[in-house]
């Protein structure tokens, strides 16, 4: 996949970029906030946090969107890339839009379907 700055058009307001999503998982997991946020000790927090998160945010994402974000999760692999574009501006919404940018690897078939399915 080429790199963000060469796939996002010009107007593009701003950009948030992980070159390999496996390595920075792989990073993440080895750190020590992720270990504290992982033990036991955090347990009753983490699941209320995580479930908040889920019924105020995930939630209407996924009824907005149609999709089940969790279906998703297991087809990042590589590169992934959220743009800010004043392009995609509307009336409804003049501070531009969002766009993701994902690459699935050797998953590109099975992201395919479930885009299909989304389309459906």
């Amino acid at each position: 996949m080429p790199p963000a700055e060469k796939l996002l058009p010009a107007d593009t307001l701003g950009v948030l970029t992980v070159p390999d999503w496996d390595k920075a998982a792989a990073f993440y997991r080895a750190a020590a906030m992720s270990q504290l946020w992982a033990s036991p000790e955090m347990r009753a927090f983490r699941e209320k946090f995580e479930e908040k998160w889920k019924s105020e945010f995930g939630a209407n994402l996924e009824r907005d969107l149609g999709i089940k974000l969790g279906d998703f999760s297991e087809l990042i692999h590589g590169q992934v890339t959220v743009g800010f574009l004043q392009s995609l501006a509307t009336e409804q919404d003049p501070k531009g839009g969002i766009v993701l940018l994902v690459d699935a690897k050797d998953k590109k078939d099975a992201l395919a379907a479930r885009l299909a399915d989304v389309k459906k």
